[in-house]
């Protein structure tokens, strides 16, 4: 008996060991429901689930409305009950029939979506019934979530479309201003980026000269400062390199200065100057022999002297264009078109990288010089995704082609001049700027502000699929970012006759409120 007594025990302290954990959850629920029934009666109450919170919102896939429609991106801002794609569909796009696809908790018992106003019909949809009813989001559209809790949760849905082409290079229907001369009817211009600050040097109509500068050149503040040279300068060679401008002179030989105004000679003759690279200036010479040389001026880092390239531009080139990534040992610096040795007008274009020179390509370009080169931004969708990537994008602009007409169309390249083609419509220059070459241009940042509005809302730590990240600070509600400006600076006809003209353009979407 006593060993069955004992045997038996062991069990018993073996049942009694798995009922602690539940004895103990039974007493902390009593506990618990003891504080939420003052009368005491210690029983369980259930509580329903009262969440309401919206967890996933797209549209349908539609290829017949939209490419990669399902893709689209929404925020949903769960505070202000708004449901919103903040990177708005393209201008007409049709959204009287989407098909939304909603994800909410089981919790929820009912859905409704309320349209009003639209331009195809208004009235309720019982979602959780009929999921593939299409809404005309062209009005106003609420959806309304019920809990089996008997709580409700509305929410705004806005299906945003652009009003006009985000990736349009949009440029003013007339000059953003004047060239800062100091009389009417100016001959010749060159404007370089020189710094912080936009410089210009103009021939006037009386063959007197003017140095002028800015910080701002959309906002006509120029600093005017009249000009005497000791030597005919070729104003159209005017470049700037590190604290000091450039220039040659009737004779070939090259001058700096310090201030634009007062000019010292460097005892270095060039037939022309090609650009600033990696902080030193490169130019061509002309041997007594007729033979081109590609030259280093003034070298302090390096020195680079070598025969040009057959069918190199000796004049007529555009400005040069400079960049380096982390995977580059030194710069590459491009340039395109010019008149080479011969007298042909040019269609290829160059590329260095302080060793050598290659021709990155001949033939994808028009033949033209005068041209000039902008370094940008352009966005390009990629994939069936609603994604769209920045490119650093190149644009040659005017030029002047061997027959003297003029182009007449913009041509790209999306991987620093290796590549070209025409420019898409949406990035060609209007028909009201006219045709023209030696023209110059800069890429300047201009301070921008807006109100954050209730559509928009801070992603610090993500970022919004489809979407450039632009740098913005927001303060009291307000957003504050830079806007990149293109700027055109003269240019001439034919003839030769100068444009008393600044052009201002730029991509619509880097001017929109940036999502943050």
């Amino acid at each position: 008996m006593t060993k069955n007594y004992t045997h038996t025990g062991r069990r018993v302290a073996r049942w009694m060991r798995a009922l602690l954990p539940l004895l103990g959850a039974s007493l902390a629920l009593s506990a618990c429901n003891s504080k939420e029934d003052p009368a005491g009666s210690n029983q369980y109450v259930y509580v329903e689930d009262s969440n309401a919170s919206i967890t996933a919102f797209k549209i349908k896939a539609d290829n017949k409305i939209l490419r990669g429609l399902d893709t689209v991106y929404f925020s949903i801002d769960l505070d202000r009950g708004l449901i919103y794609n903040a990177d708005s569909l393209p201008k007409g796009t049709r959204i009287t029939d989407l098909i939304p696809v909603i994800t909410y908790p089981t919790s929820v018992s009912g859905a409704t979506i309320e349209m009003t106003g639209g331009t195809k019909r208004d009235g309720q949809i019982d979602y959780k019934e009929h999921p593939n009813d299409s809404v005309d989001f062209t009005g106003r559209v609420k959806l309304t979530l019920t809990t089996y809790a008997g709580t409700t949760k509305a929410y705004d849905l806005k299906v945003n479309v652009h009003t006009t082409e985000p990736d349009t290079l949009c440029w003013g229907e007339t000059a953003v201003s004047k060239l800062p001369s100091r009389l009417e009817n100016p001959k010749v211009q060159r404007t370089v980026k020189w710094g912080e600050k936009v410089v210009t040097l103009i021939q006037e109509n009386n063959d007197t000269y003017t140095f002028a500068s800015t910080t701002d050149p959309g906002a006509e503040k120029w600093e005017k400062n009249p000009v005497t040279f000791g030597f005919t300068p070729d104003v159209r060679s005017m470049t700037a390199c590190g604290d000091l401008l450039y220039m040659r002179a009737s004779d070939d030989m090259v001058y700096a200065s310090q201030n634009g105004t007062t000019w010292m000679t460097m005892h270095q003759p060039m037939h022309s100057i090609l650009g600033e690279y990696d902080g030193q200036v490169l130019g061509i010479r002309r041997n007594p022999d007729g033979a081109y040389y590609i030259t280093t001026l003034g070298a302090t880092n390096g020195y680079y002297d070598g025969p040009t390239p057959e069918g190199f531009p000796v004049e007529g080139f555009t400005n040069m264009y400079s960049y380096k990534s982390i995977w580059m040992a030194s710069p590459i610096c491009v340039l395109a078109g010019g008149v080479t040795a011969d007298g042909r007008v040019s269609s290829a274009v160059w590329a260095f990288d302080g060793n050598n020179w290659a021709k990155l390509s001949e033939g994808k370009i028009p033949a033209v010089q005068g041209a000039t080169l902008v370094p940008y931004h352009s966005y390009l969708r990629t994939g069936s995704s609603w994604n769209y990537d920045e490119y650093s994008t190149l644009f040659l602009i005017g030029g002047l082609k061997g027959d003297g007409t003029f182009p007449g169309q913009t041509y790209i390249s999306y991987d620093n001049g290796v590549n070209w083609s025409l420019a898409p419509a949406m990035l060609q220059m209007p028909g009201y700027i006219p045709g023209m070459w030696q023209l110059d241009s800069t890429v300047d940042y201009e301070p921008m502000s807006a109100p954050l509005l209730p559509n928009w809302q801070q992603m610090a730590d993500r970022q919004i699929p489809g979407w450039y990240r632009i740098a913005t600070e927001v303060e009291d509600d307000v957003i504050h970012w830079e806007c990149p400006y293109i700027y055109l600076y003269g240019g001439t006809n034919q003839d030769g006759v100068l444009y008393n003209t600044i052009w201002r353009g730029v991509i619509n979407r880097l001017a929109f409120t940036p999502i943050i």
